[in-house]
């Protein structure tokens, strides 16, 4: 598939766009204490205005909104920013805007291929460090799971400080695809944890392992599958590994049906 929309204009400078970039994390700030503000009075309707204790799915309600709330207006927000206008909320303040290789005028699918596939800050290190970070320290999980999300976080910032290094020296398939790998810890985690309920480990002892798993078991599939064939340096690399992914994901969700089918029927 051609990629229809460069990642920022050629012209611009490395400045401008980290300008854009940071401006784009300020609005996420403010919309994330937004979204706390109003699940906060939200929780505390709920409780009689805290004279009475939160039960867990009035805590866990709490933190889905949060969690789920703000990357999904901030990216609704964009995402609506880049079909009407072709560029962030941070890309107007920088005065930057996408264009298309053919230099046609950007569409809503261009945008929206942009943010999710070519945007450096979604599931970045920004993102690694404002969040990863903190929720590992703050976990109720024991010091193993925490310790495992804290290494991930901190290996994100690694890969991306490298990536940004060697793409300056256009030298881009080693930390391209370490970050791409720890990136896809995300589905790999969503993966072995419903095998690992199914096969009828705890959920305690299966979180502690996966923590670890979810991504070093990546990072080994990529050096030592994807390498030895030819990692493409031209940005479809992304796009092979999470469709790869997919279909294992499809493969293990098809497995997981039949399991269940044979254990309804017997």
């Amino acid at each position: 598939m051609p990629r229809t929309a460069d990642p920022l204009p050629a012209g611009a400078s490395m400045g401008a766009r980290t300008g854009g970039y940071l401006v784009d994390m300020v609005i996420f700030a403010a919309i994330a204490m937004i979204v706390i503000v109003f699940a906060g009075f939200l929780l505390l309707a709920t409780t009689d205005w805290a004279k009475k204790d939160p039960s867990d799915p009035q805590f866990y309600t709490f933190l889905a909104i949060i969690g789920m709330g703000t990357p999904l207006i901030w990216s609704a927000l964009n995402l609506l920013l880049l079909a009407t206008r072709g560029q962030t909320g941070g890309q107007y303040v920088a005065a930057l805007k996408l264009t298309r290789e053919d230099g046609a005028a950007l569409t809503a699918r261009d945008g929206a291929a942009w943010w999710f596939c070519f945007n450096p800050l979604l599931f970045s290190w920004p993102m690694a460090g404002v969040a990863g970070l903190p929720l590992a320290a703050a976990s109720a999980a024991d010091l193993v799971t925490r310790t495992g999300f804290g290494v991930l976080a901190v290996c994100r910032l690694a890969t991306t400080l490298l990536a940004f290094r060697s793409i300056r020296r256009r030298d881009i398939p080693a930390p391209q695809r370490w970050s791409c790998a720890l990136t896809l810890a995300a589905v790999t985690l969503r993966i072995h944890m419903p095998v690992s309920q199914v096969m009828g480990i705890q959920f305690e002892d299966a979180y502690r392992v996966v923590a670890w798993i979810c991504w070093v078991t990546n990072l080994v599939i990529v050096e030592s599958w994807f390498v030895p064939r030819g990692w493409p340096s031209d940005g479809c690399c992304v796009r092979k590994l999470m469709r790869r992914l997919s279909m294992l994901g499809l493969s293990v969700n098809r497995q997981l049906n039949l399991f269940r089918r044979r254990m309804n029927s017997s």
